[in-house]
């Protein structure tokens, strides 16, 4: 449904309403870390669970993007985990989500560029080794703030490329609003 919606809108109005998404997950990241310091784990409603993956299924297809970004906050804020454990619970979505997706798309795995593919898979799982060590000798509460500055740099960052273009079209008055 999210994919659908996106594809009549302008891409410059998709990222500049992820921007201000991501700014306003990692606000209240940041809030919720402030208030509450600790997280409750708590056993999630069937509904709770069925809710939260069908808003990152609709921003998975409304903005392009899914992973960390959007299970992690879902995870965190809908379900109650803490950072760690929504974490290590993304990853394992992530994965077989992946994996499913790659099984539909066995046949394609012939046009991908290997020479251009290979460096970023290596240097993927680098990372992630790394990052698996380092987040064991971090804080879960240093980890959300952490997760939280970079989601607002993002957003600062997508908002300073996408943002003027809102203006530059026919399509949008200076307030932004749709004029067809």
């Amino acid at each position: 449904m999210g994919s659908r919606l996106a594809s009549n809108i302008p891409d410059s109005l998709l990222l500049s309403g992820f921007a201000i998404l991501t700014l306003v997950v990692a606000l209240t990241m940041i809030s919720k870390l402030r208030s509450t310091r600790e997280y409750i784990t708590r056993r999630p409603s069937i509904l709770a669970i069925a809710l939260s993956a069908t808003g990152v299924g609709f921003l998975t297809g409304f903005f392009g993007v899914g992973g960390g970004f959007a299970i992690v906050p879902a995870l965190i804020f809908a379900l109650g985990f803490s950072m760690r454990q929504a974490s290590a619970t993304s990853l394992v979505v992530i994965a077989i989500n992946s994996a499913i997706a790659m099984g539909f798309r066995y046949s394609d795995l012939a046009s991908i560029d290997w020479s251009v593919i290979s460096p970023i898979i290596i240097t993927t799982v680098l990372g992630a080794f790394s990052g698996v060590k380092l987040a064991k000798k971090v804080k879960a509460s240093s980890l959300q703030l952490g997760f939280a500055g970079f989601l607002i740099f993002i957003s600062i960052y997508m908002g300073f490329q996408n943002f003027p273009d809102l203006f530059k079209t026919s399509k949008y008055t200076p307030q932004g609003i749709l004029t067809d």
